[in-house]
């Protein structure tokens, strides 16, 4: 008493509750905002979906990842209480420091914070891009660390949609299984007399030829469904026609 509260001298009373932070995120759920740019970054040699988003205040990270990848979070030193667009706060107490981010074959550090219901895999909000002096092409869709004294780390993002719920990086490719001759029931019988083939054959001494006379007519002729007898005669016939005007 006789004093303001803070000149007290007195040490803080052990209940006491502790002073929280505020933050704010906006891609929490299924509905978001247009307040950044999406990619796929690496994080601990595993690929993972990030959102570049200028309207969170720190960065996250989704507990699914956290546990899929086997992370030892810790504990904040000031609890944070987050607040989304749809009015709803919750309050975060783990912290995943000093995460590796591979992104344009430079490696980048985060602290993470564990998010439940996240929407993305990764939040990096304005505290992680303002300490890696990020630039946000939202036009081109592209990424940009101005790094000072090294050079500038470009990495390609996509626009954020709120349609498109999966995505998916794979290559397709089509397996044919090469049949052997243990797969032929009458050719695996008799595999003594098939042999491996290890390459092209050897060349001939002498190369195999049919040697024509000159002028010799072509010896293989279009096949027809009419003897060449009856054909002569229907020629005949067509000619005659032709010549009395019949036929034009």
């Amino acid at each position: 008493p006789g004093h303001i509260a803070k000149d007290c001298k007195s040490e803080n009373k052990p209940g006491r509750q502790q002073r929280q932070g505020n933050a704010r995120v906006f891609a929490v759920g299924q509905r978001q905002r247009n307040t950044g740019v999406e990619g796929t970054i690496t994080l601990f040699h595993n690929l993972v979906r990030v959102l570049f988003d200028t309207g969170a205040s720190h960065s996250f990270i989704s507990r699914s990842v956290v546990n899929a990848l086997g992370l030892t979070p810790k504990l904040l030193g000031v609890p944070l209480t987050v607040e989304s667009p749809l009015g709803n706060s919750v309050k975060l107490i783990l912290v995943c420091e000093s995460c590796p981010l591979l992104i344009g074959n430079k490696e980048f550090l985060a602290d993470l914070i564990i998010l439940d219901n996240n929407s993305y895999d990764m939040i990096l909000g304005v505290d992680w891009l303002w300490c890696n002096h990020a630039v946000i092409d939202c036009h081109g869709m592209l990424m940009s660390f101005h790094t000072p004294g090294q050079a500038v780390v470009r990495h390609r993002c996509i626009k954020t949609d709120a349609t498109m719920k999966f995505g998916f990086l794979a290559l397709v490719e089509r397996v044919e299984r090469v049949l052997a001759l243990e797969d032929v029931p009458k050719v695996s019988l008799y595999q003594d007399v098939f042999q491996d083939i290890v390459g092209l054959p050897p060349r001939r001494v002498v190369e195999f030829t049919i040697e024509l006379i000159p002028g010799t007519s072509p010896i293989s002729k279009a096949p027809y469904r009419m003897a060449p007898t009856e054909l002569k005669e229907l020629k005949i016939q067509i000619d005659g026609l032709v010549a009395q005007g019949f036929i034009r």
